[in-house]
């Protein structure tokens, strides 16, 4: 035993000495430049899309193996990372999660190495990866071994990097004193602690309740949603108990005593405190979003429903599945959204000038306003009257131009500039190949000449290529109808046409065959970017079948073209850091109460504000379809 312990502290000494420090650090560096170089070797050298392929066909057959591949050992995992990594590169914009991946492990590594825990974590993760597969290889043990497996490189994440921000916060300053005494009191705190480890068990959790026979665009969804939503949750509670707790437990054990009476304004102490909560929260945020965006790159590079492996669909063909497709274009995007035309900007459109259309105002107001004096005796025409009654006018037109009758159609512009010149990019390439194919045709020999019909042909097959390719952009439509009381059981008839293009089934007769929809919920269908005309503009025609039994409303967004602006890892990392800007005003708030009430009440009336921030969008839906009863 005792020979143990000397080894142990031999071990640590060494793994604490500059040269080991040194050493360590440059072969973690040399491994990552290694692997990133290898990988994109492997992928652009010769023979890369077979490597491709084959990383491809062998993820394909993981996963249909469902979760029992991560079952069988080490080294099947290692080949599946191999095999992801490999894939993920070869895709558009590949390089850079691969990058941030490798980059954020030597990151984290270099720092465990300068913390001096090299060999500790080393040993700790050999130690956890011994105990995890073993008990993975037992039916009555596999959820424990998963959890372990998972929850260990988390946990030891969240101590290397709040051992980072405890060397960040070492410095003389007041602020930063008080925000390291934060930092040791949420480790030791139960009610901090708590959170911490729900936090890190829900990520180590989640990813195993997904259903693999899913489509996979929903497992990302769901995966996004959850890993996002429930750790929001879990911290904006954290850091409500934790900051008021901080505060409220120094006044009672007259703790603060000790710290004011020595050279610590109250505003440095209060900012101490809210340093100390945020960096916190940066950490769990950190370790949060870089698990939920791993795993998210993981995912979009499984097959999707109806291939066999990685942009291999089952039937052989060469465009995207459904699944595939929905998933790039729609799930994994930043998406840009164009509402239509208002009123009077789309009349303008449609060509009416704008003396007609303030002709056509102060008619409707002449006729409101001879209507008032014969059947309002109140009525008195005075100035703020008039333009009182101006203003309805106004706004029961706009009103009027976004509700559909009963068996009419109402027509609302959307003006796509963006996508016009993306569509003319796309198309100079297009002419461009198709010239070089016919110089390159006609160099055949001097009496080669190619027709208008040869032209056309490699016109279209070009043209198709680039369709099955994606060049051009995508289109979305995002529709919400409302009717009425918005009965959730109604099912309206809906059709729309896009610059007199059916957006949906037509019958024999090539009449639009209108949609099934639900009230006051979202819904999308494809536009095809070529419904554009010239000027950039799409004329969507709204129909209200005559089956329906009341007129249509559409809310203000409730009609809305989308398209892709580009990948979803920007809105990724600006969502996260929305959720820390937030989570500095529920710490604020929570400090502040707490500086003049107890915990228990300053947790309460935190709560109350939290909830009442959180429902703020609900309320303000809420008050603009209110309606009034008698006028009263």
């Amino acid at each position: 035993m005792n020979g143990l312990r000397e080894a142990i502290r031999r071990l640590d000494r060494l793994q604490k000495g500059r040269t080991f420090r040194w050493g360590a650090t440059a072969c973690v560096v040399a491994l990552g430049l290694a692997l990133f170089f290898t990988l994109l070797m492997k992928v652009s050298g010769p023979g890369g899309s077979n490597v491709v392929a084959d990383a491809s066909r062998r993820i394909g057959e993981t996963q249909a193996q469902g979760a029992a591949w991560l079952n069988q050992g080490p080294l099947p995992v290692i080949r599946q990372a191999w095999d992801t990594m490999l894939v993920t590169m070869s895709g558009e914009g590949g390089m850079l999660p691969i990058a941030l991946a490798i980059g954020g492990v030597a990151l984290v590594s270099v720092l465990v190495i300068w913390l001096g825990l090299g060999l500790t974590y080393l040993g700790l993760l050999t130690l956890a990866n011994l105990v995890a597969w073993p008990l993975m290889a037992m039916d009555q043990t596999r959820a424990l071994g998963q959890i372990v497996f998972a929850i260990v490189p988390l946990a030891m994440s969240f101590f290397v990097m709040m051992e980072g921000l405890r060397l960040a916060f070492s410095g003389n300053h007041p602020v930063l004193a008080v925000a390291r005494n934060v930092l040791n009191e949420a480790v030791r705190m139960k009610v901090s602690l708590v959170f911490i480890v729900i936090l890190l068990l829900l990520l180590a959790l989640v990813p195993g309740l997904l259903n693999d026979e899913q489509a996979l665009r929903y497992r990302v969804q769901q995966w996004l949603q959850y890993g996002i939503g429930l750790s929001y949750v879990v911290l904006a509670f954290l850091t409500l108990f934790l900051a008021s707790a901080t505060v409220a437990y120094e006044q009672r054990d007259r703790i603060i005593w000790q710290t004011m009476s020595k050279p610590v304004a109250p505003w440095q102490y209060v900012l101490g405190k809210w340093v100390g909560v945020m960096g916190l929260n940066a950490v769990l945020l950190t370790v949060t979003s870089t698990g939920v965006f791993l795993f998210t790159e993981y995912l979009s590079h499984l097959p999707a429903h109806g291939e066999v492996a990685y942009l291999v669909p089952q039937d052989g063909g060469q465009g995207m599945t459904e699944d595939r497709e929905i998933l790039s274009n729609q799930v994994l995007v930043a998406r840009v959204g164009q509402l239509p035309l208002n009123y009077v900007d789309a009349q303008r459109a449609l060509g009416v000038s704008d003396e007609e259309l303030a002709n056509a105002l102060e008619a409707a107001v002449e006729d409101r306003i001879q209507a008032l004096r014969t059947n309002d005796a109140q009525f008195q025409g005075t100035d703020a009257e008039i333009a009182k009654v101006r203003m309805d006018v106004l706004q029961e037109e706009a009103a009027q131009y976004f509700t559909v009758p009963v068996d009419t159609t109402q027509v609302y512009i959307f003006e796509l500039p963006e996508i016009k010149r993306r569509i003319e990019a796309v198309q100079r390439l297009i002419d461009a190949e198709v010239e070089q194919q016919v110089r390159e045709m006609e160099g055949g020999g001097p009496n080669v000449k190619v027709d208008e019909s040869a032209r056309r042909d490699i016109l279209r097959t070009v043209t198709q290529r680039y369709i099955n390719e994606d060049r051009f952009p995508t289109l979305m439509l995002q529709y919400q109808i409302r009717a009425g009381s918005n009965d959730p059981s109604a099912i309206y008839k809906v059709f729309f046409l896009a610059n007199g293009i059916n957006l949906g089934d037509s019958d024999q007769l090539g009449n639009p065959v209108p949609r099934s929809i639900a009230l006051k919920s979202s819904q999308t269908v494809a536009v095809p970017s070529w419904c554009i005309d010239v000027d950039g503009r799409i004329r969507l025609a709204v129909g209200n079948s005559a089956v329906n039994s009341r007129a249509l409303n559409i809310p203000p967004d409730g009609l809305e073209m989308m398209y892709v602006a580009g990948g979803y890892h920007v809105n990724f990392f600006q969502i996260m850091a929305v959720i820390w800007l937030k989570l500095g005003f529920i710490a604020a708030i929570a400090i502040a109460l707490s500086t003049f009430l107890s915990f228990a009440v300053s947790c309460l009336v935190a709560l109350a504000i939290l909830f009442m921030a959180e429902s703020a969008g609900f309320l303000e839906e809420s008050l603009t379809q209110y309606t009034f009863l008698d006028g009263k």
